[in-house]
């Protein structure tokens, strides 16, 4: 995962930087953008630029980890593991990028696409190990843990994805839940001999009697 800065000039030149590639990327798409590009838009010379980044991919890569941690992607306590409710950070997360296709288009079509979506994919499972090994500390599930967070996370993408990308009457919300339905479900199954020795007995009586019979809601939005 990206190092988080904490000098506040490090966090504004990035923060101009990444506001600069997204402006650029819904004007001209993601490719046709040009490091020069970038740094004229945040008014920053490229030597500034090269002392916070690699590339163009990696300021991309960094912009998803900050709006992750700002919408709490990141939040993986037990409860938002294992929680009936999404996150309100997916719903925010979806309804942006449906909004802003050519950013979306960035993570999935440019032709450092597949690049990109490994480098997410393997940032957000990072996140996904360390909330399991914090939610289940004296448990192992019955695959190993980083097999079982890459799944999750690619299964969530891949849900994600076909939202995004096909004509569906589903609101984010329900898009979302229905990702917190399959990530809770296959969270539960892989930790089913010691789920409630994790969880406080207030959260077990609801996840037990809400996540357990749970029917995923189909009814178009």
């Amino acid at each position: 995962m990206t190092e988080q800065p904490t000098n506040r000039r490090v966090i504004r030149t990035r923060a101009l930087l990444n506001k600069a590639l997204m402006e650029l990327t819904i004007e001209k798409g993601y490719d046709k953008v040009t490091i020069e590009d970038i740094t004229e838009r945040a008014n920053l010379g490229r030597t500034t630029f090269y002392l916070h980044y690699q590339s163009k991919d990696d300021l991309l890569v960094d912009h998803h980890d900050q709006v992750a941690k700002e919408i709490n992607l990141g939040d993986v306590s037990p409860h938002a593991l294992l929680s009936p409710e999404p996150q309100p950070g997916i719903m925010m997360m979806l309804s942006q990028l449906k909004d802003h296709p050519a950013v979306y288009a960035a993570f999935t079509t440019s032709k450092d696409a597949s690049l990109i979506r490994r480098r997410i994919t393997s940032n957000a499972a990072e996140w996904l190990v360390v909330g399991l090994k914090k939610a289940f500390p004296d448990s192992e599930p019955a695959v190993p843990i980083d097999i079982l967070a890459r799944h999750v996370i690619q299964s969530q993408m891949s849900m994600m994805d076909w939202w995004i990308t096909n004509p569906t009457s589903y609101s984010a919300e329900q898009c979302a839940r229905h990702i917190q339905w399959f990530r809770v479900n296959t969270i539960a199954a892989a930790f089913n001999t010691t789920i409630n020795a994790a969880l406080n007995t207030k959260f077990n009586t609801k996840f037990n009697t809400t996540i357990a019979v749970a029917p995923v809601d189909r009814r178009p939005g």
